[in-house]
């Protein structure tokens, strides 16, 4: 016998109160399933959402209760009690100005206006200097950017934000993050809201700048840049960014006056050097030379300085026709890098192990999806790095159709831990897998049905891409393989994830790896992969 909405109702409220959570929400949503807008059902789903922890997801239940009902004072008290616990206090307080003229009163009522006021009154007498999380908090966060754990970086540093609203440096720690995974017009939001809490914020000004270099508005990169310098005029990491842009725009005058304002201010800024490095052409008797064999014979600096002033001095004895010696400082800077990202083969080993093992099972979730419902269609540019990847993108992306994203980092972000067994995988999986890939590629997509995503190492999971984008294509990049391993080595990669790229057996080992892989590939999806011979 089928229950009817109010007997369901009646049944989900004796399962919350004694505490049985799944089978309450199983009757609200069959509630809701039936009258989306019923305001009892909504509001006790909000309730239950903030009785396990998930008070943010608490608030469309009770905005659709109170949108269904607006003059029921549980559905207030409720709603207004789940904005306090999120200390979105200006949004409490509109929502009591709200209640009142909906004509709700009573003890409650006022009890919840007293605790919002205590707590208003709390915020306003914290000083600026309560404004930021505490400096072991803040250094926790950076070490997660700095080891590459972008997402938990943005999740920690947003939970941050609910005690620490007014953080400057929070909201500059979440663009950079947004920046990593390639989400720049959230970043720029993040450097806004940064500026905006403290207008001299010279750090956000110049990361302000590098985002706005990456979305190619270099005329506004160059504001940012200067705006920075204006605040603080020592900025030599800021000097060293304009430089880049100069470079990425071509103008290699103006970058290599940057890059030596950077080092005059900063002679020490090793990354610097490199980069000036990669830009000039020198002879034996040129003053940077000479300055980089100077600062190289210091012995206190770390290996990160060390590395890249091998890098720079491999470079500049190369110019000099000094092949030994551009060898052995290659060769050193190579090994330090990949001592400073402490790598070694068997790691990637042991993943390209988990990656054919699971393919048989991938293959058995793909996904079949209506040719109607295809939001928009990925193209997947891949291969080894330095196999020509950027031109091919150059090259498709100059189709009126298709928007170019550059190295996206999602796939591995979101499904390694599909693609490695380490998480569940069923059909489920995969389409919300498939459903945060796809939402981040809408938001890059400039409204055009096509967008690449040239990230080299994606190689690595054409299963999952295969079993979540049926209407994906897939153009492998390959070049001779003798180029494509000593082009890696030469290159010093910003990215912490290459460090196969340091030594030439690692190398050599990687490559068979991945062309191993390759054809194993080739021979489940061969008709779905396009090869090009680069």
């Amino acid at each position: 016998m089928e229950l009817t909405l109010d007997q369901a109702l009646q049944k989900g409220i004796e399962a919350h109160k004694q505490g049985k959570v799944q089978e309450a929400d199983g009757y609200y949503t069959a509630i809701l399933k039936v009258q989306p807008k019923h305001p009892d059902a909504n509001h006790n789903m909000g309730v239950l959402a903030v009785g396990i922890g998930k008070v943010q997801e608490s608030l469309p239940f009770f905005k659709m209760a109170l949108e269904a009902n607006s003059g029921i004072e549980q559905f207030w008290l409720s709603y207004i009690d789940a904005l306090i616990k999120l200390n979105r206090m200006d949004d409490a307080k509109v929502a009591v100005i709200k209640a009142e003229s909906n004509g709700v009163q009573g003890d409650d009522f006022e009890k919840l206006k007293q605790l919002l006021d205590a707590r208003d009154k709390e915020a306003i007498s914290n000083n600026l200097n309560n404004q930021e999380p505490p400096k072991k908090q803040l250094q926790a966060l950076l070490n997660l950017f700095n080891q590459d754990q972008i997402q938990t970086t943005i999740m920690e540093a947003s939970q941050l934000l609910l005690d620490f609203p007014n953080s400057s440096i929070l909201y500059n720690i979440i663009g950079a993050a947004n920046r990593g995974l390639g989400n720049l017009d959230e970043a720029m939001k993040a450097y806004e809201k940064a500026i905006s809490i403290k207008p001299d914020y010279a750090e956000a000004y110049g990361n302000m700048g590098v985002t706005l270099k990456d979305q190619g508005k270099l005329k506004a990169a160059m504001e940012a840049f200067n705006k920075a310098i204006s605040i603080k005029p020592d900025y030599a990491e800021v000097y060293n960014n304009m430089g880049n842009a100069f470079k990425d725009q071509g103008n290699l005058a103006e970058a290599i006056v940057a890059y030596e304002k950077a080092i005059s201010i900063k002679p020490d800024c090793a990354d610097v050097h490199r980069h000036l490095s990669t830009i000039k052409r020198y002879k034996i008797d040129d003053p940077h030379f000479l300055q980089v064999k100077n600062l190289y014979a210091e012995v206190s600096f770390n290996r990160d300085t060390k590395c890249n002033l091998n890098f720079a001095l491999a470079k500049m004895y190369e110019d000099n026709s000094e092949f030994d010696k551009a060898f052995e400082h290659l060769s050193e800077g190579n090994a330090l890098r990949k001592e400073i990202l402490n790598y070694t083969i068997n790691k990637d080993e042991i993943l390209f192990l988990k990656l054919e093992e699971m393919q048989p099972f991938l293959l058995e979730k793909s996904l079949k999806i209506k040719r109607a419902a295809y939001k928009i269609k990925p193209i997947f540019i891949l291969g080894m790095p330095r196999s020509g990847t950027t031109l091919v993108e150059h090259i498709v992306s100059s189709h009126s159709k298709v928007t170019g994203a550059g190295e996206l980092r999602y796939i591995a972000e979101y499904g390694t831990t599909l693609a490695t067994g380490i998480s569940d995988l069923n059909e489920t999986a995969v389409t919300e897998f498939r459903e945060k890939y796809l939402s981040e590629l809408i938001y890059l997509s400039n409204g055009r049905p096509c967008v690449t995503d040239k990230m080299p190492g994606n190689f690595r999971f054409i299963p999952l891409i295969c079993a979540a984008f049926p209407e994906a294509k897939i153009i492998h990049v390959q070049r001779d393989s003798r180029a494509t391993c000593w082009s890696n080595f030469r290159q010093y990669f910003s990215t912490n994830d290459l460090g196969y790229c340091y030594n030439l057996d690692d190398l050599v080992v990687y490559y068979k790896l991945y062309f191993s892989l390759m054809q194993s590939w080739q021979s489940k999806y061969g008709e779905r992969i396009y090869n090009l011979d680069y």
